[in-house]
């Protein structure tokens, strides 16, 4: 771990991700998160965006991860400042990724922001306590302004129509005799495995099977498939319906934003034999926008963790509510993304807090938390009311995180 910070550090003199896209994943990279016999995967000999940007995200957030755990260390045995000054290495790593705007990328930025700074702020405010200092406390207040939760908009994956139209262009990548994009044998079979599926012999340009019987086979792919032209529609709607769907607050949602519109549109093909190439490329983008609201559930939750802090070293007592801390140390008491009541809190019976969020039942169980393995995924009111048996019982306890 030692070895990785100077590598972090050294972010700070690269402008951009161009670096990354061009080469393989740097050498010193990977020996120092897997050790020093460890070799790089070798670039690939079509280099496309999406074959560079996933083992980039994931090395980053194995970075971001070891950046945290170092930071808890240095928690645990008093040196608070060192703690601070390693989670201030995350939000460039954050801005990094947030600079090529795709799926992988979006989720990689979400996912270590949530994951280092702001879990590394609830933790550390939990672990050293009442020994921060009032200039400490301005710090984790700093990080948390760094982090960039927003609302999953069509901006926030800009860059994403190129992964689709690269995409989309090596499966249709053959003209019919009016001159329009038909998909070949070779994008035929590329569109079978990005669906999981095995590709049929005489789909497969390596097989010997006769030419003609490739062509019939492909005839009748094609007359399965959308056209180029429906295939980009088709992605574009879902692209607007996830974005329109997700602007309002997110307890007014009914569902996943998008996910309907997915499910008639996948509905309605299966019941007409139509195979659908876009369908691979859209199914995430409701994820993204519930990802979005849980880091900004997250990042509330720091900022009231360390408002109490500060409440507590100035009173040394929690507060009786949440209210004692506005204006002076919290401007608004943040809502619960479940209902959008502001987010509760309670004191147990020897006087310790506790931050939570009524959770996925919906219904306020005194902080009592959720079964181990529960995770923090939205449960939508439809959810609750169609499969009320496995939904579990329980609060989201924000913190203290011990």
């Amino acid at each position: 771990m030692p070895k990785l910070l100077p590598l972090v550090e050294e972010l700070q003199s690269r402008p951009t991700l161009a670096w990354i896209w061009a080469d393989a994943l740097p050498a010193e990279w990977v020996r120092a998160l897997r050790g020093p016999d460890a070799t790089p995967p070798e670039p690939s000999p079509n280099p496309r965006l999406t074959d560079i940007a996933l083992p980039y995200v994931n090395t980053i957030r194995t970075a971001g991860t070891c950046l945290r755990l170092e930071a808890l260390r240095a928690a645990e045995v008093g040196d608070t400042d060192r703690a601070i000054d390693i989670l201030e290495l995350a939000p460039l790593m954050a801005r990094h990724l947030e600079e090529t705007r795709v799926v992988a990328t979006c989720i990689g930025a979400i996912a270590l922001q949530g994951g280092v700074i702001v879990e590394g702020v609830l933790q550390i405010t939990d672990l050293a306590g009442d020994s921060l200092t009032p200039a400490q406390l301005d710090r984790l207040d700093a990080l948390l302004d760094t982090v960039t939760h927003q609302k999953f908009t069509t901006d926030l994956i800009a860059d994403e129509r190129a992964v689709f139209t690269d995409a989309i262009d090596n499966i249709y990548n053959e003209t019919d005799p009016l001159g329009d994009p038909q998909i070949s044998v070779a994008g035929a079979g590329k569109l079978m495995m990005l669906s999981g599926s095995s590709v049929p012999p005489d789909l497969d340009p390596a097989t010997d099977i006769p030419e003609e019987n490739k062509q019939a086979a492909i005839e009748r792919f094609r007359a399965m498939a959308l056209s180029y032209e429906e295939s980009y529609d088709g992605w574009q709607r879902a692209w607007d319906a996830a974005a329109a769907e997700s602007s309002p607050p997110v307890w007014t949602w009914t569902g996943p934003p998008g996910f309907e519109s997915l499910r008639a549109e996948s509905e309605s093909a299966a019941a007409n034999n139509r195979t659908l190439p876009h369908m691979l490329f859209v199914s995430s983008y409701h994820r993204i926008a519930e990802f979005c609201e849980l880091l900004r559930v997250q990042t509330d939750a720091a900022r009231v963790a360390v408002a109490l802090q500060r409440y507590h070293n100035q009173h040394d007592a929690w507060p009786e509510s949440l209210d004692a801390l506005v204006p002076d140390t919290l401007p608004t008491i943040p809502a619960d993304w479940v209902d959008g009541q502001p987010l509760r809190y309670t004191r147990s019976e020897d006087g310790q807090p506790a931050l939570y969020s009524i959770g996925p039942d919906g219904d306020d169980d005194n902080a009592k938390p959720l079964p181990q393995g529960a995770g923090e995924r939205y449960v939508y009111p439809s959810q609750r009311e169609s499969r009320p048996q496995v939904i579990p019982d329980g609060d989201w306890v924000l913190w203290p995180r011990s």
